[in-house]
């Protein structure tokens, strides 16, 4: 089995955040969020693909280590033509899971690959109870239904080795690809960050440091991620806010901000 990882997206919403880091390479908790997804998906499949297109030595280096085929898109090919590119240059004849690069997968892949390998429809495709923001779906008679029910599609689904081929070249992997074939569900939990807001939120009230920051004792650090490129110097002051590259210098106080290479962004975007 192929785990193919799509993280060629722009992460607009993301912004100011993804001016510096792609979105898949943004740390979790001081680990880069694709990392934490290889190394799941890495337990249960035999090989690893990934997509890239915006900052794409930012997600390479966030995977060094993770024996990886690589596919990288000259122009957005969107999430068909991504999985497309990919069965088609590494010549994958298996079944893939394919998951976003950019969200988390906290249930059990065990548990996701059985339901799919004990199921008849030759998609699965993992529903998360639904959120304020998501497309509603359900499933009837192995038809995916959009805009009814009391779910979303999360991020991660497996798609049997016979219908690759039918993977068409550009669109939506699920509205243009998985609405069109039968499919089945498995409930799961995932975590997605949908701006800087969540992103900061998701980390609850805790200082997380990426490795390779360098964050003094005497550094007034509180409910903030600090990334790895980041220098916050002694004397300086960090409350609720994020760091993603640059050095604060003693003296300085951000609060609630975004701080990039000497620039200063609101979190919420207004």
């Amino acid at each position: 089995m192929w785990g193919l990882i799509l993280a060629a997206g722009q992460g607009r919403r993301m912004l100011p955040l993804t001016q510096a880091r792609a979105k898949p390479s943004l740390p979790f908790k001081g680990i880069p969020i694709i990392k934490r997804i290889a190394s799941g998906l890495s337990l249960h499949v035999d090989h690893l693909g990934v997509n890239l297109y915006h900052l794409p030595w930012e997600v390479v280096r966030a995977l060094e280590g993770f024996p990886l085929a690589l596919s990288l898109e000259e122009r957005l090919l969107g999430t068909c033509g991504g999985i497309r590119r990919m069965v088609e240059a590494f010549s994958i004849k298996d079944d893939v899971i394919v998951q976003n690069g950019d969200s988390l997968f906290l249930s059990s892949y065990s548990d996701f690959i059985e339901t799919h390998r004990r199921g008849k429809a030759p998609i699965t495709l993992a529903l998360c109870p639904y959120r304020e923001g998501y497309t509603r779906v359900s499933i009837r008679d192995n038809r995916l239904v959009l805009g009814q029910g009391g779910h979303f599609y999360c991020g991660a689904m497996i798609i049997s080795r016979e219908i690759l081929g039918e993977i068409p070249p550009e669109g939506n992997l699920v509205l243009d690809f998985a609405a069109h074939h039968p499919v089945q569900g498995f409930m799961a939990q995932a975590l997605e960050f949908t701006d800087p807001t969540s992103y900061l939120e998701a980390h609850g009230n805790r200082v997380w440091v990426e490795e390779g920051a360098q964050v003094p004792p005497l550094a007034l650090v509180e409910a903030s991620v600090i990334m790895r490129d980041a220098v916050v110097e002694r004397g300086a002051a960090v409350i609720n806010s994020i760091i993603v590259r640059g050095r604060v210098p003693a003296g300085e106080f951000i609060e609630g901000k975004i701080f990039i290479d000497g620039r200063i962004y609101p979190i919420s975007g207004k």
